[in-house]
């Protein structure tokens, strides 16, 4: 599902104009991309938790040549799904 189809599909659920449904998500999007900049975990009851992960530097191979390669300290983003969601597509 693509961000249009979201809007239309939350339009058939709630009474408000399409426009205001692309503003809310694109705020939505913001506040969380604010929020795991500064450590936060974000919370969505009922769909899960996304959560800033530091990964520390490592050294890997390359799987062609075999040769040592250096990868980055890095911070990325982990969703851990709700219960309620999990039971939701099973």
């Amino acid at each position: 599902m693509n961000k249009q189809q979201m809007i239309d599909a939350i339009f058939e659920h709630v009474d408000l104009p399409k426009a205001g449904i692309r503003a809310v998500l694109e705020s939505a999007a913001q506040v969380t991309k604010q929020a795991l900049y500064e450590g936060e975990e974000v919370t969505v009851v009922g769909l899960g938790k996304l959560k800033p992960i530091d990964k520390k530097a490592r050294t890997a191979r390359n799987p062609k040549t075999g040769e040592p390669v250096q990868i980055e300290a890095k911070r990325v983003v982990k969703f851990v799904p709700a219960a309620e969601l999990k039971s939701a597509i099973n």
